[in-house]
């Protein structure tokens, strides 16, 4: 799609601590934009323009954390590469995610 841009934030940037988590700033023409954040139990919307205010002025900071598009085209292929690779393979995946789950619940 020419007008979506994937950015990767490596977990290892902190990003959790910066922002909290996952969210999404949703735009539209004729509607007032929204937050949409991943929690664990479930995605909560947001719609008080003063929250939506706050987690758009967290955008370029995100910006700043993540991998430019060419890197993150690069960690997307070689990510698909090793799970192609096998069941070997992986397992190396899945203890990166077990780390990941470890760090969430460590915060």
């Amino acid at each position: 799609m020419p007008t979506v841009v994937i950015r990767i934030v490596p977990s290892s940037a902190g990003a959790a601590g910066v922002f909290g988590g996952p969210f999404r700033v949703l735009r539209y023409a004729e509607h007032q934009p929204l937050v949409y954040l991943d929690t664990t139990v479930g995605g909560l919307f947001l719609e008080d323009q003063e929250f939506v205010a706050t987690y758009g002025e967290l955008i370029p900071t995100v910006a700043d954390l993540a991998l430019d598009e060419g890197q993150s085209r690069e960690f997307i292929a070689a990510l698909a590469n090793e799970l192609d690779r096998g069941s070997d393979q992986r397992h190396g995946h899945d203890r990166v995610e077990e780390e990941q789950l470890q760090q969430r619940w460590q915060q």
